[in-house]
């Protein structure tokens, strides 16, 4: 059972990295997550699926169905993910004998409005992002974004109210947004991914 474990989860990353999966809309929001996310996927036709939650060493950390026979139409799934440790996971939907992975990464106190420090109105989105990152409710800013150890990364002032990312590698980075007078009023976990 646990090499059929490893081989699925293989799988579904071989699918998430050639981005090979069938032509279905299968997502995560929010992700990364906190305390729960719902899963998003649309069938086009009636079909068997089943739907697990695999950790990076492709062991199960839960079955949310198995077998389900559903007719074509958008489903939304929520799924509770307080009993995960902080990492990536892979989410597996298999439709008849088809599999689609799609990441999932848990982050404690992560999320469009957490980690603020005087101002609850500064939102940054997408989080996850590929390319940009968009601030709102802020004027004439300057932002550091550094890794997880505190390299510096990038860092000066906002143009639109956006910051290009497309150029770093993938990962969890912290953003610092500042006001113009350089007063900190955001400090926020970022994820960066490659479409």
């Amino acid at each position: 059972m646990k090499i059929k474990n490893i081989l699925i989860f293989t799988f579904c990353l071989f699918i998430l990295i050639h981005k090979a999966q069938t032509p279905i809309s299968f997502y995560a929001s929010p992700n990364p997550c906190d305390s729960y996310t719902n899963i998003f996927f649309t069938t086009s036709q009636k079909d068997t699926l089943s739907l697990d939650v695999y950790n990076r060493f492709g062991t199960l950390q839960k079955n949310i169905f198995s077998g389900a026979v559903l007719p074509a139409g958008t489903y939304s799934v929520t799924y509770q993910t307080n009993n995960l440790t902080d990492g990536v996971y892979i989410i597996s939907l298999k439709i008849n004998s088809k599999y689609n992975g799609a990441k999932l990464v848990k982050m404690q106190n992560v999320g469009i409005n957490t980690n603020t420090v005087s101002n609850n109105d500064v939102v940054i989105f997408p989080n996850p992002t590929y390319d940009k990152i968009n601030l709102t409710n802020v004027d004439k800013t300057y932002f550091v974004l550094t890794d997880l150890t505190g390299k510096y990364i990038l860092e000066g002032l906002t143009i639109n109210n956006s910051i290009d990312v497309s150029n770093i590698l993938n990962g969890i980075y912290i953003l610092q947004v500042y006001d113009e007078n350089k007063m900190l009023i955001k400090n926020q976990k970022i994820i960066k991914l490659s479409k």
